[in-house]
């Protein structure tokens, strides 16, 4: 393909787009997987190469045998519905405006396009924030889509829509020649289901494609000083100039100026990462050098384990362990992705305790709404653990015991209790380094939403992500352990002073 390709054209219209700025982008546009994927930093030209994919497709499907036009149909998807009109629409509308390509119906979010050769380009717009989108998205006949910041649509969207393009047009006439669903976004974070599928799974279908920082001598859509110095002269003489347009040189420097270094790692150097848009919940009281231990926590033997939940759709939990000198240890996370609790058991919980905590008394604890009966089945969280290790609960090896609460205030204050402590001089609480998301969402993952620019408000709840599962579950193991403790100083006998061996109070 040419380095300066013209594409697509009227008799009245010439629309040049160039790849020699974007060769990331070139690649991408012509690669034949059924799932392209390219992530990249802001304004690196992501979202133009893909509305020029589609067409590249549209002009490559065959003709409909009754009267030769190539119809091809695309839904083009983003997250909500005020990104979808400020960004998405508008930079479709920027390079083919309707005026001279087609038909925009703003009422219904359609643009039949048809100013292309022999082409029918109809587009449909969807945000996910719309009921009346997601119902009308999931049953749409296709030829392929488009999601647009892909990192912010659930990946279950994404499974549905695979579903949906190779759909149109109908075999009858022809079929689909070459279905595609293209992503484009800035870089994920680690260990989301969007890293996940890119970097783990790998699917054959997919095909991931990664452009420089926007700070790298390779940054693309960058204008040279000299092409931008003609630009500005050109554009003062006659309002125009024969030079593509791109990013200003200093674009990404000034954009860099005064951000955090994670804002920088992600939005232009295209780095996977997170980028904390709040408060995060403990950042008062964590500290990381201080709370994660330097080398691999040893459980002690014959110790009691405590294993809390976090139930519902994307169970998670953590075994915990309060050592004879009261320290608080997180041995270990399980966290699931998108499974039912029994298969959670059956995949994560039971592989663990059988090979490597068999001689371990254990007991399970957690959201007390773990009791409430499944509209399925009518059997509880707490049924289900019964039921899979009914053995063990038997004979006094295992025990279940629901957490007093989940409100949220005495959750996180039963975790605040811990790690504010110190016991013989050091932290009483401590995260063995193989929890990876628990140590993430302690640093940034878990945190309070803002939801005033202006000001330092933030949401009254910790911001649901893929970090506030295993969140979640060790606040219930935290509460657990708190109340045990309270209990136990209830149960001492009086008439005898008793000498508390350190401060974490175990």
């Amino acid at each position: 393909m040419a380095s300066n390709l013209l594409l697509g054209a009227t008799e009245d219209i010439q629309i040049n787009y160039s790849y020699d700025r974007v060769p990331t982008v070139r690649e991408f546009t012509l690669s034949s997987a059924r799932m392209p994927v390219i992530i990249g930093p802001f304004g690196s030209g992501k979202s133009s190469g893909a509305m020029w994919k589609i067409k590249k497709h549209a002009q490559e499907q065959w003709p409909n045998p009754k009267d030769g036009i190539r119809r091809t149909r695309w839904a083009i998807i983003r997250n909500t519905f005020r990104q979808l009109e400020d960004t998405t629409i508008r930079t479709v509308l920027e390079w083919w405006p309707p005026a001279i390509f087609g038909t925009f119906r703003s009422a219904t979010h359609q643009y039949i396009i048809n100013a292309f050769d022999e082409c029918e380009i109809e587009l449909l717009f969807r945000a996910l924030d719309r009921p009346d989108h997601i119902s009308n998205l999931l049953s749409l006949e296709l030829s392929g889509a488009w999601v647009n910041e892909a990192r912010e649509v659930p990946w279950a969207i994404i499974d549905a829509l695979d579903g949906r393009i190779d759909r149109f047009p109908a075999v009858k006439d022809g079929g689909c020649t070459k279905p595609v669903l293209m992503l484009d976004s800035n870089p994920p974070e680690e260990e989301s289901e969007m890293w996940k599928k890119c970097e783990e799974v790998k699917p054959a279908n997919l095909e991931l494609f990664k452009q420089p920082s926007g700070l790298s001598p390779k940054a693309e859509n960058i204008m040279t000083m000299a092409e931008w110095e003609q630009y500005k002269k050109d554009f003062a003489a006659f309002g125009k100039s024969s030079i593509t347009p791109g990013l200003k040189p200093d674009y990404y420097i000034n954009l860099a100026d005064g951000k955090q270094q994670d804002y920088i790692d992600v939005y232009i150097h295209a780095k996977y990462g997170f980028v904390k848009e709040g408060k995060a919940v403990y950042e008062n009281t964590w500290n990381d050098a201080l709370h994660m231990a330097k080398g691999r926590i040893q459980a002690i033997e014959g110790k009691e384990l405590t294993i809390p939940f976090d139930f519902g759709l994307t169970p998670a939990g953590a075994l915990m362990q309060v050592t004879p000198r009261g320290y608080v240890n997180i041995l270990k996370e399980l966290v699931s992705d998108g499974m039912g609790f029994e298969q959670f058991i059956a995949n994560m919980l039971k592989p663990v305790l059988a090979t490597e905590f068999s001689e371990w008394p254990v007991v399970f604890t957690g959201d007390p709404a773990g009791e409430q009966r499944s509209q399925n089945d009518e059997k509880t969280c707490y049924d289900i653990l019964r039921q899979e290790f009914k053995n063990q609960i038997s004979s006094g090896h295992y025990k279940i015991r629901t957490c007093p609460s989940n409100d949220l205030v005495p959750r996180i204050g039963s975790v605040e209790h811990f790690l504010s402590r110190l016991t013989d001089g050091r932290p009483t609480f401590q995260v063995d380094p193989s929890c990876k998301m628990i140590r993430k969402g302690f640093n940034k993952g878990y945190y309070y939403k803002r939801v005033k620019v202006s000001d330092e408000r933030y949401s009254d709840e910790p911001f649901k992500n893929i970090y506030s599962h295993i969140m979640n579950a060790v606040e219930y193991g935290c509460l657990y352990m708190k109340e045990g403790a309270k209990r136990a100083e209830r149960k001492r006998p009086p008439g005898r002073k008793y000498v508390v061996p350190s401060k974490g109070g175990y």
